[in-house]
């Protein structure tokens, strides 16, 4: 994403972590849709989320989810420009 240097990204969700990917293990060796080929850290991602490890750590939040519950997330993402 080509942001100009005075914008600015907020994110807000009902989870309680975030995953960050930046692409740092790609390499240029993988091609994707119309032949575009993915070089190192191109761009990034945040997925808000449970934390990775929650079901082993009792102190994390749950991510049990029993029969007949729904399961619901919210994320907001907000993109201001000056």
């Amino acid at each position: 994403m080509n942001l100009p240097p005075v914008a600015s990204w907020k994110c807000g969700a009902t989870e309680p972590g975030l995953q960050f990917y930046a692409g740092n293990f790609l390499d240029g060796t993988i091609t994707g849709k119309g032949g575009k080929v993915y070089q190192r850290r191109p761009g990034f991602c945040m997925e808000p989320q449970h934390y990775p490890d929650s079901p082993n750590k009792p102190m994390f939040p749950t991510t049990e989810l029993k029969p007949g519950e729904t399961y619901q997330n919210t994320i907001i993402y907000r993109f201001h420009v000056k």
